[in-house]
């Protein structure tokens, strides 16, 4: 591979690697693999990961059939075919090697390579625009060490981050190498070309990767200082190829039931994400995946009438200084145009959680690295060096502690209630696992029953299981009244006990505000009728029950089900000597 080293007309020069800038690679590499290595023993997450692979029936058995059905349609309100495909080809050697089972270690060592993997391709990037080998390591180990990389590189359906990120920076070099005045038009011609396809592969992969012509024109402009009209006629073609993008991730993210606030509150949103992740980057502390700083907060809490200064200010000075920090100002829109699809600006799915999260802040930490770089050139040798280690070695504790946090579900979920007490998410999720252990209990309870074997303890434990779910639902709903599936999970728990009717009016809710969902998720409630009914009996309203049967006969996914309630229905109100349904209507 060729390093370049910019002259004074902003045209490329090409130098060859020496033996020590190879070695800064292997080291760069070596770091962020031995940081993160922990990771690979950690387990799958009941946020997202159980759904996108652990119990993900396509890649449960793994085949090429199944890996292309991902790229004719939209999963869970995305189009990532190619993160799916990776994730397919790894479902395949985990469950060769396995028997069948997916081994979430397999994926975690891919997103700890795939990460290493981008830290050295930052190298890459920072020692042709500053011409610096030292503080360019610097700048990379600052991406790759940096604590706000946790959440992408621990948590496995991060890999999408990691895969865009990755085909991003391709594309990246892939255009520099483009403008290399010494090779030959042809080869630049390919350069440009492969620029083109890595970042579709990186759309493929996570829309975010629409960023790259915000990235490949503050670099051009403000790094390589070639002309405003030269650079348009260069990134162009990779503007227009984000259009298709922005598309389709519109059409597969309905916002039916996002309230984002007028458009006149959205930049304010925007700047106070910014000034979130500067703090952050500067005083990574207290991190969590969920900060609950959605547009609703923001508001609420009044922080989007001051926010906003740290930004303007920031950006008025570096205006007024533009000249002399050139490079400065490159990082800071760097930074910025890396989150510039999830500032708020356009509404997202996650913003009903929150705006900001340090998963987002992946590709944009090339930012910060370009920054770090640029101030270590400013230094003297024996300073740069000594305050280097002094601050990476610092942030790799930091992260190595960060990472226990994301060991399993529960530490994840209770952590980021002790950080954030209105983390509804947070309480359904622990209502969720509570749930399923409660269900795991019950059902092994059942299996031993006909055995003859005693049960009792089994069975105490799932009723305490079921119990704590039940609190936690609760409590969910209490911080967001408009979470359809708490009302959902707590209407069963509920059940379970026999609490009828306040699971009738849990599954009540669910009916009302289940019309006010995207049509795409409404079929997801349609069994709530026949549970609802099934309340309604067991209070002995039969006829509210017969009507309510004889709705979801109309909606349940099991219409015989459905049929064999009606009847059980009418025949008990007509037995009770009350109005039948038909009487009624």
């Amino acid at each position: 591979m060729n390093e370049v080293a910019r002259t004074g007309t902003g045209q490329p020069k090409a130098t060859k690697p020496s033996p020590r800038v190879i070695w800064l690679y292997l080291l760069i590499f070596a770091a962020a693999v031995i940081t993160f290595a922990p990771i690979c023993s950690h387990p799958f997450l009941s946020w997202d990961d159980d759904h996108t692979i652990e119990n993900n029936p396509l890649l449960q058995d793994p085949s090429l059939g199944h890996a292309l059905h991902y790229w004719c349609e939209p999963f869970m309100d995305l189009y990532v075919p190619v993160t799916y495909t990776l994730w397919s080809a790894l479902a395949g050697i985990s469950t060769f090697v396995t028997h069948g089972q997916l081994d979430p270690r397999l994926f975690h060592a891919a997103s700890v390579l795939l990460h290493a993997t981008n830290a050295a391709l930052v190298f890459w990037l920072l020692r042709r625009l500053l011409n610096a080998p030292w503080p360019a390591a610097a700048g990379a180990m600052l991406f790759a060490l940096h604590p706000v990389q946790v959440e992408t590189v621990a948590w496995t359906s991060g890999m999408k981050d990691l895969l865009c990120a990755t085909f991003t920076l391709l594309a990246v070099t892939q255009y520099l190498l483009s403008l290399d005045s010494q090779k030959k038009p042809r080869r630049r011609r390919v350069h440009y070309a492969l620029g083109l396809a890595a970042m579709l592969l990186g759309m493929l992969s996570k829309p975010t990767a629409m960023v790259t012509p915000l990235l490949i024109v503050t670099i051009d402009l403000l790094m390589l200082r070639r002309p405003w009209q030269a650079v348009i006629r260069s990134a162009w073609p990779f503007f227009l190829l984000a259009t298709p993008c922005m598309a389709w991730t519109k059409f597969f993210q309905p916002q039916e039931t996002l309230n984002a606030g007028p458009l006149w509150r959205r930049p304010l949103v925007a700047a106070d994400a910014i000034a979130f992740y500067f703090y952050k980057i500067l005083f990574p502390l207290r991190l969590t995946y969920d900060y609950g700083r959605n547009p609703a907060a923001v508001w609420k809490n009044g922080w989007i009438w001051w926010t906003w200064l740290v930004p303007a200010t920031a950006a008025a000075g570096l205006w007024y200084f533009r000249q002399r920090v050139r490079p400065l100002v490159a990082a800071s829109l760097l930074l910025v145009a890396g989150v510039a699809p999830v500032l708020g600006l356009i509404p997202f799915d996650y913003q009903l959680v929150s705006t900001v999260a340090d998963h987002y802040l992946y590709i944009a930490m090339l930012g910060p690295a370009l920054a770090a770089a640029w101030a270590v050139t400013l230094m003297k040798p024996r300073i740069a060096i000594s305050a280097s280690v002094l601050v990476l070695g610092l942030l790799a504790v930091r992260t190595a502690d960060q990472q226990r946090y994301w060991r399993d579900s529960e530490t994840m979920f209770v952590h980021a209630i002790d950080l954030n007490p209105e983390s509804w998410m947070s309480f359904f999720k622990l209502g969720y696992l509570s749930q399923n252990e409660g269900q795991r209990l019950r059902d092994d309870a059942d299996k031993k029953s006909l055995l003859r074997l005693e049960v009792v303890q089994e069975r105490q434990e799932a009723k305490g299981a079921f119990a704590t779910a039940a609190e936690f639902y609760a409590e969910a709903i209490a911080l967001n009244p408009n979470s359809v599936i708490s009302y959902h999970n707590y209407a069963v728990t509920l059940m379970y006990f026999g609490r009828y009717p306040e699971a009738a009016d849990a599954l009540t809710q669910v009916m009302r505000r289940q019309r006010l969902l995207p049509s795409a998720d409404r079929h997801k409630y349609n069994d709530d009728a026949d549970l609802l009914g099934q309340c309604l009996f067991n209070l002995g309203r039969y006829v509210e029950a017969a009507r309510v049967f004889d709705a979801a006969r109309h909606m349940n996914p099991a219409p015989a089900l459905a049929e064999e309630h009606f009847r059980r229905a009418l025949a008990a109100a007509q037995s009770s000597g009350r109005k039948t349904v038909t009487d009624s209507r």
